[in-house]
C-alpha cells in the first residue's frame, strides 16, 4: 500500500462521493495502490449512507466513525492509527483539493522527503473564491508563523499535506482536536528535523455546503497549538533533533 488519503466529514452528503470518485480514479491512472479512509463524526445529513452505499462495491474505502471524542483533529488522529500506506495524505471532503495535485505530492515525496506540504499562494498555486477578508487573516496568520518559527513555508494553515506514515507517527503527542491539527503536524515537521519539501497546489472554496465554524473559537485553538509548538520548539526542540541524528548514525552502521 503506497497511499493512505484521509477524509474526515462532518455533512458532506452533497460532495463526498464526487471527492472519493476522483481522488481514486486520479491514483488509478498512475496504478498507484491506494486506500481512503473517511471518518465522520456524528453527522446531520446523509453523509453516513452515501458513504456506505459507496463502500459496498469499492474495497479501497474504509468508512468508520469516529471512535473518539468529536472533532475534525480526533478524527484525523483516528484515521492516521488505522492507515497502513507508506504515505499519508490529509485532504478534505468538500473537494476543495485537486486530486492531480496529489500525484505531484506522491512523486515529489518518492525523491526521499518525509513529507510535502502545498502553498496555494506561490508561483504556480491559485485560490478560488477565497473571501478577502479571509485572505488577510490567512495571510496574517502564515507571516507570523514565519515570523516565529524562523521558515519560509508561507502557507502552514493549509490541510493539504503529505506526510511518511512512519514520520506522522513520531509527531505524537496530538494535542489539537479540531482544525488546528492541520497547524500542529507541520509545525511539528520544522521543530522536530524532518525534511520537507513545498510544492504549489490549487485550492477552490466549497459550494453548496454550509459551514457553522466559529471564528472565536477556531482563533483559540490556533493560538493554543502554535504556542505548544513554540514552547517545544524553545524548550526541548534540540531533543528531537539529537534523537533523529543518533537514528541516523544507527541506520548508517547497520547498513
Amino acid at each position: 500500500m503506497k497511499i493512505s488519503v484521509i477524509i474526515p466529514v462532518y455533512n458532506e452528503e452533497l460532495l463526498i462521493k464526487s471527492t472519493i470518485e476522483n481522488i481514486h480514479s486520479s491514483l488509478n491512472r498512475f496504478s498507484i495502490i491506494h486506500e481512503i479512509i473517511v471518518i465522520y463524526d456524528t453527522c446531520q445529513d446523509n453523509t453516513e449512507s452515501v458513504l456506505k452505499n459507496l463502500q459496498k462495491n469499492n474495497s479501497y474505502l474504509t468508512v468508520e466513525k469516529n471512535k473518539g471524542l468529536k472533532g475534525f483533529g480526533n478524527s484525523i488522529q483516528h484515521g492516521i492509527e488505522i492507515a497502513i500506506g507508506e504515505y499519508v495524505v490529509l485532504m478534505m471532503g468538500d473537494a476543495c483539493d485537486d486530486p492531480e495535485d496529489l500525484i505531484r505530492f506522491y512523486k515529489k515525496a518518492e525523491e526521499g522527503f518525509d513529507a510535502v506540504f502545498g502553498n496555494r499562494f506561490m508561483p504556480g498555486g491559485s485560490i478560488i473564491d477565497y473571501p478577502p477578508s479571509k485572505i488577510l487573516l490567512n495571510r496574517l496568520t502564515n507571516y507570523t508563523l514565519c515570523f516565529l518559527f524562523f521558515t519560509k513555508y508561507s502557507d502552514t494553515t493549509n490541510a493539504f499535506k503529505l506526510y511518511r506514515r512512519d514520520v506522522i507517527l513520531k509527531l505524537k503527542p496530538y494535542v489539537s482536536t479540531h482544525y488546528n491539527i492541520t497547524v500542529e503536524l507541520p509545525l511539528k515537521i520544522l521543530t522536530r528535523g524532518f525534511n520537507f519539501a513545498v510544492l504549489p497546489n490549487s485550492w477552490k472554496n466549497r459550494s453548496g455546503v454550509i459551514t457553522g465554524l466559529k471564528v472565536t473559537k477556531l482563533a483559540n485553538r490556533y493560538c493554543f497549538s502554535i504556542l505548544y509548538c513554540l514552547l517545544e520548539k524553545l524548550l526541548i526542540g534540540l531533543d528531537y533533533k539529537k534523537d533523529e541524528e543518533n537514528i541516523k548514525l544507527i541506520q548508517k552502521n547497520i547498513k
